[in-house]
């Protein structure tokens, strides 16, 4: 086995088993309380009043759309965070975590297909 072999078995396994946490933690936010994206908002929107100002900004899709972009934009944005809460923070690492693998996990298909 070559390194893409590798990168692509580490990142699509990863991939794999985190996807289902991450649809159940996602369905739960957006169809759940509330309280939940009030609580991630607060921690990681740049400007929350802004986020509120959007028509529709808690509707179950523009819930749980947000909640992924949270989740992409993680390592870039978790300065922002006032919790000391060291779930949370596993919890968002390993969400960012699965969608990097996925990314990682197709551009080494690509480059395999090229290489």
């Amino acid at each position: 086995m070559n390194l893409i072999d590798w990168i692509q078995l580490i990142s699509g396994g990863f991939f794999i088993v985190w996807i289902v946490p991450l649809g159940i933690q996602s369905i739960s936010i957006s169809l759940g309380n509330s309280k939940r994206i009030l609580f991630i908002d607060e921690q990681l929107a740049k400007d929350v009043n802004e986020v509120y100002e959007k028509p529709f900004h808690m509707t179950f899709f523009a819930i749980g759309g947000r909640f992924n972009r949270y989740c992409v934009a993680y390592p870039f944005i978790y300065h922002r965070m006032t919790t000391t809460s060291k779930g949370f923070r596993v919890l968002m690492a390993l969400n960012s975590a699965c969608f990097y693998s996925f990314f990682i996990f197709w551009l080494s298909v690509i480059a395999e297909r090229f290489l």
